[in-house]
């Protein structure tokens, strides 16, 4: 009733769990800089853009996201299936290691929960990505979704959630770790609807936490034979990928603790204006 086992696939799955423990070791460089460069090779980038026109491809083959369901279709169904999965696409073959991952379960923030102290609850953004450094976990990216169908409102809420969120990792991330002014950041994601945008909280040279909006871009959900949506996405998945590595080299370049002195003296910025 049934075939056996295929020696090949065997050997497949054996070649696999070997590479797969040779190369689940951080390899990341350190000291990088935001210095308008890409941190990685050409070829490099290619294979990411393969791996993300590839999960695009099955977002735009799949009936359940044509335009007569997007008005029923689920935030947890439109974050797990298609945002989950051009992030993960775009940390594809990534240098980081098994220290780092992506949550998508809406995990409570061990920084915002730090913050609020007194063993209060902290936030639970949509998608965080977190690393271990010296047994210490720390969320360098926060992001928050909507459903393909935004309101106004619920674009202004998690903008402002996203904000403290950013606000709360750069602290947390602070409190034992000497990061250099304007450089480290931490990344916030915000997707409204169709639109992606890419922001960063970084600490500048007076003590006080910027937010910037880095690029903002489409989510080509369905197809488009407009090949300039596809190419800016792209463009902005790969700085998002770009920035991390950044950030992830400098916080495993440092290993002072930081002194309270200094960590009292920063200043949190206003949270973003509603437009």
């Amino acid at each position: 009733m049934k075939p056996v086992p295929i020696p090949r696939i065997e050997d497949m799955c054996k070649r696999f769990v070997s590479n797969f423990l040779s190369e689940n070791l951080s390899s990341l460089p350190y000291d990088l800089s935001h210095a308008k460069d890409w941190k990685e090779s050409d070829d490099k980038l290619e294979e990411v853009t393969l791996k993300i026109l590839e999960t695009l491809r099955y977002v735009w083959c799949n009936p359940a996201f044509r335009s007569e369901f997007v008005g029923t279709m689920n935030e947890g169904t439109y974050v797990n299936n298609i945002i989950v999965s051009l992030i993960n696409a775009c940390l594809f073959n990534n240098q980081f290691g098994e220290s780092a991952f992506i949550t998508t379960f809406e995990r409570q923030s061990v920084a915002s929960a730090d913050r609020r102290g007194d063993g209060k609850v902290g936030r639970r953004p949509d998608i965080m990505f977190i690393s271990k450094e010296d047994d210490k976990y720390y969320e360098l990216m926060y992001a928050e979704c909507s459903r393909i169908i935004c309101t106004k409102q619920k674009e202004e809420d998690d903008d402002i959630k996203l904000w403290r969120e950013c606000n709360d990792g750069l602290f947390w991330t602070q409190k034992s770790r000497r990061l250099e002014k304007e450089q480290f950041g931490i990344i916030g994601i915000q997707v409204a609807g169709c639109r992606l945008s890419l922001n960063v909280l970084i600490r500048d040279e007076l003590e006080i936490h910027q937010y910037y909006k880095i690029h903002e871009t489409e989510i080509p959900i369905r197809y488009s034979n407009d090949p300039s949506i596809l190419a800016d996405f792209i463009y902005t998945l790969l700085l998002f990928r770009n920035t991390l590595i950044v950030n992830m080299s400098l916080l495993h370049s440092v290993h002072d603790r930081r002194s309270n002195r200094n960590l009292d003296s920063s200043t949190v910025t206003s949270p973003p204006p509603n437009s």
